[in-house]
This record gives C-alpha cells, sequence and structure tokens, in this order.
C-alpha cells in the first residue's frame, strides 16, 4: 500500500511519466516472481530426489540388527560388515542432504513469497498511477462542465427573470392578448422544468454504464501502455 500512495505525480513530472516508470517496475516484479518460481519448483524436485533416495534406506537399521543377531549368536565382537558401515554412512550423507535441500526450498519459498508480495504492491501502484492518467484526462471533462453549468445558469437565470417581467406585463394588459403571450412565454419556459429521459443506470443502453465501460477499458489499457490515449467521443 505503501509503494501505491508514493505514485502520484509531482511537480516537473507527468502522470504518464509515473505510469511508465510503475508499469516497469511491475513487469520487473513478474519477471522477479517468475525466476522465483521456477527455483521453488527446482528446490521442491531435489527435495523428492532426495526423499527417494532416503527410502533405500528404510529398513537399514532392522537389517543391522539382524547381521549384529548373528554375530551376537556366533560371538563375534567384530564391526559390522563393510556393506553396512558403508550404507550407514551413505544415508547419513543422504539425510544430511535432505537437510540442507529442505533449509534451501524455505528459504526459496521465503524469496517466492516476498516476490508475490512485491508483485501485489507493484500492480497495485501501477493501477494507482494509471487512474492519476484517468483523473488528469478527466480534468477537461470536469472543466467543460463547469463552464457549461455557468453557461446554463445564467441562461436558467435569464428566464426565470423574464417569466417575472412578462407575467407583470400581462398584468396590465386587457384580457385578449393574455392567452396568446402566456402560451408564448409557458413554450419559452420549459427547458427550466425539463428532466432528462434516460434508463435505469444498469440498462444496457444507459450512458452512464456505456461511459464507465469507457473509462475502464482505458484504465486496463493504461496498465499495459502509459500512451493510451482516450475515446474519441470524449470531447476535451
Amino acid at each position: 500500500m505503501e509503494a501505491a500512495l508514493q505514485v502520484q505525480p509531482t511537480t516537473g513530472t507527468s502522470s504518464r511519466d509515473v505510469l511508465a516508470a510503475a508499469i516497469g517496475r511491475e513487469r520487473a516484479a513478474v519477471a522477479a516472481l517468475e525466476s522465483a518460481s521456477i527455483a521453488v519448483k527446482q528446490a521442491r524436485a531435489a527435495v523428492e530426489e532426495v526423499k527417494s533416495n532416503l527410502a533405500q534406506f528404510d529398513d537399514l537399521d532392522e537389517r543391522i540388527a539382524a547381521a549384529r543377531a548373528e554375530m551376537v549368536k556366533r560371538n563375534d565382537p567384530g564391526t559390522l560388515p563393510e556393506g553396512f558401515i558403508a550404507e550407514r554412512e551413505a544415508r547419513r550423507a543422504t539425510r544430511e542432504r535432505l537437510e540442507e535441500c529442505s533449509s534451501a526450498l524455505a528459504l526459496l519459498e521465503a524469496q517466492q513469497g516476498a516476490a508475490e508480495k512485491a508483485l501485489r504492491e507493484a500492480a497495485e501502484a501501477a493501477s494507482v498511477a494509471a487512474l492519476h492518467v484517468i483523473l488528469d484526462e478527466a480534468s477537461a471533462l470536469s472543466h467543460g462542465l463547469s463552464a457549461a453549468q455557468q453557461k446554463q445558469w445564467h441562461l436558467a437565470d435569464s428566464l426565470y427573470a423574464l417569466d417575472l417581467v412578462v407575467n407583470v406585463a400581462i398584468g396590465t394588459l386587457p384580457h385578449g392578448p393574455k392567452g396568446a403571450l402566456r402560451q408564448r412565454l409557458g413554450r419559452l419556459l420549459q427547458p427550466l422544468n425539463a428532466q432528462r429521459p434516460e434508463p435505469p443506470p444498469l440498462a444496457p443502453n444507459s450512458p452512464l454504464r456505456l461511459e464507465a465501460a469507457l473509462w475502464r477499458a482505458l484504465h486496463a489499457e493504461l496498465r499495459r501502455d502509459p500512451n493510451a490515449q482516450p475515446q474519441a467521443t470524449w470531447e476535451k
């Protein structure tokens, strides 16, 4: 999470530059995890191979005990046959080998876990960096909407003022002209009460849903290419 919080562009650095660097770190993290995963796979295979080799000594203690028992029966205090001694030494070496391989596996698995964590953090940082690019792109939309709202409010104020002026003036006129004037005024004032027709937000043809799909597509594309551009349907 800490890495993700540090991907906001700073003065003199564009959000796309930050995103490009974040994508580079993510790709490096992917390569590091792949390397770590291969090493773990090899270490596990080595452990299994040593375990398989160690299995051949499963009955060694019983065979040694039987051999010693026969020597005791013969009142033979000598050493075990060389074959048993060699097997026992080979088992000791194999056990040490298994301990070494198991320790190596534990270390490599820890490195793999660290690589997985690093990849998650790098992916999160790249995603956040892509969101900063999207917010930069959306700034033009926000400014455009703000300007349009200012214009809309000015036009609405003018129409409301017209309503007041015309109604006061109509009140002084004979009955005859009032109807036609009020009809014309009513038509002019219709935009003040207009409701935007649109389907529910989750409907397939909902503008909100379609625009959300465009933003999601841009975010996904930016995660691959820091130079990806918004759809042409968005006005700057």
